[in-house]
């Protein structure tokens, strides 16, 4: 997997898929799992990705781009839930991901 470096997080633009800000799709993860941030942030963040993030829309904004930022940009989403979608991600279907993709994410 890749070295994930520290990030801000943009909660003011809208996802494409849900139509909410990807701070509302985070919070509504510890509303499903009655949590609060900081606790279980990352089980928030992988709800919301599951939600947000389609395997081609991943694919299509990381061959564009070369970060993790980059690509949260293009898929109107914070740069944790887009590392919580690779993290979720199969180790297989993570490899399969970096050779489509043709390079690392930074």
């Amino acid at each position: 997997m890749d070295t994930k470096p520290a990030t801000s997080t943009d909660t003011n633009s809208t996802s494409k898929q849900s139509g909410q800000p990807p701070s509302r799709m985070h919070n509504a993860g510890h509303n499903f799992y009655k949590t609060v941030c900081p606790v279980k942030c990352e089980l928030a963040d992988e709800w919301a990705a599951q939600r947000l993030i389609s395997p081609r829309e991943f694919l299509n904004a990381a061959r564009s781009h070369r970060t993790i930022d980059g690509v949260a940009r293009e898929l109107w989403a914070t740069p944790g839930i887009v590392r919580a979608y690779i993290d979720h991600l199969s180790v297989k279907d993570w490899a399969t991901m970096k050779r489509l993709v043709g390079h690392e994410l930074q």
